[in-house]
């Protein structure tokens, strides 16, 4: 009887697999050999972690570009008192309103806003705004952060 290659190895393998179940350790336990759900297991375990991960990054995400606009929004609410010949508190606090493109106007506090006479004729105004920035995480102690800005600039004439 002569076999081929290809049998020879067919044997072989089949050889090396009975083998390896005949010297396989028995489970000692019931669960410890199925490995079914291990999976699921895994990511209830991963995914909370995951998804508090997430939603952090996108609350530090708005709180960042609500800073980012702020700051735009005073800037122009100090270039329109500047510039501009008739600014009172309540001209440079629409201003700043208007300039707040995707922030909610209603969460600006009321501004403090005081121009100084110098020595040498110049006028030198200070700009406080505050803006509320509320929190969408119900998770975290924060209910809301503030940020304010403080500018202090002079007054062309």
């Amino acid at each position: 009887l002569f076999l081929t290659d290809l049998q020879i190895s067919e044997l072989n393998a089949g050889a090396a697999q009975m083998t390896a179940r005949r010297h396989r350790q028995p489970c000692k336990r019931r669960f410890s050999c199925n490995d079914a759900g291990t999976a699921a297991i895994e990511f209830a375990l991963v995914m909370p972690v995951l998804l508090i991960a997430l939603f952090l990054t996108i609350e530090f995400a708005r709180v960042m570009y609500s800073k980012v606009e702020f700051e735009y929004a005073v800037f122009g609410a100090t270039r329109f008192s500047s510039v501009g010949k008739i600014a009172d508190t309540a001209k440079v606090q629409q201003a700043l309103s208007d300039n707040l493109v995707l922030l909610d106007p209603t969460h600006l506090s009321p501004i403090g806003y005081t121009v100084v006479q110098n020595a040498d004729k110049t006028k030198t105004a200070t700009l406080t705004a505050s803006y509320r920035v509320d929190s969408l995480l119900p998770l975290t102690n924060l209910a809301s952060i503030t940020l304010t800005r403080r500018v202090s600039y002079l007054i062309n004439q």
